[in-house]
Order: structure tokens, then sequence, then C-alpha cells
């Protein structure tokens, strides 16, 4: 039998083989010889590899796009930059890119301070907000910074933003924002849009709005569908807890009333998340020196009120089933070289509900009994996967990631998919830069549950205590900070 050379196996029989690589080792792979080189030339090789790595990671391209409709350069660019995200997490500390950017809106009648409230994934849009973070008022402004066109493209001005929520379809970001007001019969729910593409201009304009005669404490938003949950003693003299749901086509609403538990009855904190075709929710309560944390979920089609024959319909659902899917006491655990000493939470802490589990970030505080020892500060970070991906999305048992950071959180922010967050953090140590800000970038792994942390390489002039928010872009592998000077700086860190 005759054995054959590397150049000459066939190129099916190798498409075949490397159809079977991680797309580090299809890029090696490449490398190999010219004749495997030669696949690189095939548009359907290159497919077939993106159509893998979209299974575990986002890719670098622009949400929704359909790789069946890419050419043989886009595909290639989209995998190999890709592929320059993940191989960062092969080094302990990241370095930033070079071609930093940065956007001035001063003089668009735009005040300095603003805050990151959204990435539009895949694109160089940017969603801010100019409000007071503790004062609010009544005329804020939402705009989109263009990072290619390199001004503020729109404005819209908007009442008082308190709680907003986001959904992303190809070509359209939409936000659902609740404004409350002094007068309860004045608070609303808005929705936003903001529309683009490669041959339009970028637009923002608001298309509903919903008056509201109670406060609500968490909202969400999908495809059609705007909901929020208004505070349980603001509810019916038994105490049940009601989500209220709006289709904004039809005008057309549903509520449906659960009796919570006394997780959700007395929470410190609420959220939302919709994972896939289900509506999860979180409730975070404290009491004493223990969080506890509850995760429930009901269908998405009990808050779908489409109901074309009947605009503007209500429907009321009572004692709807709502599963608690997890729970779970957290108490306050010093980092390895704290142990022994006295040790409490500080603050309720950061919470995420993402398509892969449920994320926490706890500050905590650990004190001496000597007198001369001053307080240090850390940032314990938890992570329970999903051990499902359909409902009833039920976690894995006894599946915890933790990991360590010293110091208190100045702002983070999360993507998307849950799979990164970056955190910047503030503490007097020799492993931060002599002003005290620290970036790190955590990423989340399924199976086995870890969290990886790297610590950001930046000039030091990137480091500044001048910076109000902070966004993530998972696909392209890019940092927003907003900063207090009126400008937006965009860092690549692949």
């Amino acid at each position: 039998m005759k054995v054959l050379a590397l150049n000459e196996f066939p190129l099916d029989l190798l498409f075949e083989i490397a159809a079977c690589l991680d797309l580090a080792d299809v890029l090696n792979f490449l490398s190999v010889c010219h004749s495997f080189r030669l696949l690189g030339d095939l548009r359907h090789f290159w497919k077939r590899a993106l159509e893998q790595e979209q299974k575990h990671y986002p890719l670098a391209c622009p949400l929704g796009t359909d790789l069946s409709q890419l050419d043989k350069s886009e595909l290639e660019s989209i995998a190999r930059h890709t592929h320059r995200v993940e191989k960062n997490w092969d080094q302990e500390e990241f370095l930033i890119g070079p071609n930093t950017k940065e956007v001035s809106y001063s003089g668009f009648g735009i005040r300095d301070t603003v805050e990151i409230l959204a990435i539009i994934p895949g694109t160089s849009l940017v969603l801010l907000h100019d409000g007071d973070p503790v004062f609010r008022e009544d005329n804020e402004i939402l705009f989109v910074v263009d990072f290619e066109a390199k001004i503020p493209v729109v404005v819209l001005r908007i009442k008082r933003i308190t709680h907003h929520a986001h959904y992303d379809e190809p070509g359209r970001h939409l936000m659902a924002i609740y404004s409350e007001q002094d007068e309860a019969s004045d608070s609303a729910i808005f929705i936003v849009s903001v529309t683009y593409g490669p041959d339009e201009t970028t637009q923002i304009q608001q298309i509903f709005q919903q008056p509201l005669d109670n406060p609500c404490n968490s909202i969400f938003i999908h495809k059609i569908v705007v909901g929020y949950r208004i505070p349980t003693h603001f509810e019916s003299e038994n105490h049940n807890a009601g989500i209220y749901s709006i289709n904004y086509g039809t005008k057309s609403s549903v509520k449906f009333c659960f009796t919570p538990n006394d997780d959700i009855k007395f929470a410190g904190f609420e959220f939302f998340v919709i994972l896939g075709s289900s509506l999860a929710f979180a409730a975070v309560g404290r009491q004493g020196n223990h969080y506890t944390y509850g995760v429930y979920w009901c269908p998405i089609i009990l808050l779908d009120p489409d109901d074309a024959q009947n605009p503007g319909h209500r429907i009321d659902l009572e004692d709807v089933d709502v599963d608690l899917v997890f729970q779970t006491v957290l108490d306050p655990t010093p980092p390895d070289h704290l142990t022994g000493a006295r040790c409490m939470f500080h603050g309720m802490g950061h919470t995420l509900l993402s398509p892969l589990g449920l994320h926490a970030l706890v500050e905590g505080q650990s004190s001496s009994s000597s007198s001369s020892v001053q307080d240090v500060y850390f940032v314990n970070i938890y992570f329970w996967p999903f051990r499902d991906s359909d409902p009833p999305f039920t976690f894995a048992q006894n599946a915890l990631a933790t990991a360590y950071l010293d110091g208190h959180i100045q702002f983070y922010a999360a993507a998307p998919s849950g799979m990164y967050m970056v955190v910047a953090m503030v503490q007097e140590s020799r492993m931060y830069p002599p002003d005290g800000l620290g970036l790190f970038l955590l990423r989340y792994i399924l199976d086995p549950p870890e969290i990886r942390v790297r610590r950001l390489l930046a000039p030091s002039h990137f480091f500044q205590d001048k910076y109000e928010s902070i966004g993530i872009d998972e696909r392209y592998g890019v940092i927003y900070l907003s900063h207090t000077d009126g400008k937006i700086f965009y860092i690549p860190y692949a």
C-alpha cells in the first residue's frame, strides 16, 4: 500500500479532517504545507469552520449575519479576527491593540458626564445617556456615537431614565425605558428604536409610550413585547406578585399574578432575562450578613398578548405557576490570604442572569483585630452555570466557579452572551497603576465551570480616575470607556 505524502492528500479528505478541528487548529492546519493551504481558497471551508465556532463563541460579525451570504474573503476575515479575540486568553495579561480611537461629543449640547447604555453588537455604534445618575432630571438625552463617522450621529430628548432593557435584531436596536416621575401618575414606559445599516442613515426615535399608575422595579423587552413588575407592596391585599406585558404593536396586554415566596417578596434587587422561549427572573435578598439568590422562570407565551382581533384587549391570569429553578445562600468568604480575619459583605453586590447562568460579583470587607491594620476590600466572583439549555433551565448540582479580585468595583459591563465581562477596579495597591484604576477581563466557561481573569495592560493615560462607565463588544474584542471630559474611548483588546 502506497503511503501518501502530505502534498498528495485529496482536498475532500483534508476538508473532513479540518472539520474536526477548532478554529485555532484550523489556522495552524493551513500552515502545514502548500497543499493544506489550498483549503483556504475554498469559501465553504471558512463557512464550515465558522459554523462550528459559532456553536461555542460569538463571531466577529454583525448581529444576525447569515454566513451563507458572505464571500470567501469576508468569511476568512471574520475567522481570523474571532481567533485573535480567543487567542488573547492564552496570555496572562492582555495588551491593548494599536487602533485605539476616541470621539468627543463636546459642543453638541451634551454634558461631559455620560453613561454607556448599550453597545450595538457587531457595529461601531454606542448608545449613551446624558443624565445625572443620582439627581435624575426631566429632560435627559439619548444619543448614538458612531466610531466610523467620528461624531454623535443622532440625539433624542427623553424624560428621566430609571430602568432600561434592550433587545437586538438585525438592523435595529430596541430599548425599553421606565421613566419614574415625582408624580406616580406621570410615570411611563417608553420604547426607543435605533435603526442602522450599511446603506442607511442611523436614526433614533421613540416608537411607543404607555403611562403607568404604579412604579416598577424591573423591566424587559422581547421582540414586540415589553413587560415589567411592580413592587409587591403595590399589589393586591394578599400580596400576590404581578408581571405585566404589553404588545406594543396591538396595544393588547397581559397581567398575571403568582404567589411569591419571601425571596421575591422582600428582595432588594430583581432583574429579568429572556432565555429562548422563556422569561427568567432572579431575586436577590439580604438577611443580615447573608445573600439569598432565587431564579424563577415561566413560558414567554404567557406574556405575549398578540390579540390582533381585539387591539387594546387586556387578559388577567391568576395564580400562574412560576417555578423556582435555583436557590442558594452566600456567606462572605475571604480570600485565602485573609483566612481568619473577620469578614462581611459590603453593599448589595452586582448580579447578572445570562444565557450561561447566574453571575454574581460580591464585594466584601475583611477587618483585622489589630487597630494598626487597615481593612481590606475584595470582590468574590461567583458563577452558577445552567445544566440545560431548554426550560426549565435547571442548574448543575454543586457546579460553582469562583474567582477573586482585590479592591472596589468602580463599574463593570457584561456582554449579552454572558461569556465576557469587563470590570474596572479601584484599590491602592502595587498591582495597579499609581492612580489606582485597573481593568480586568473575565471569561466564563461552562464545562467544566470556570472563571478566567486577565488584567488589561494599557498606556497610563487610560487609567485615570475620570471615567464614568464602561461597555464591551465581545464580537470584535473592544472595550468602550466614557470619560468625564466629554469623550468616548474605543479600546481594542484583540
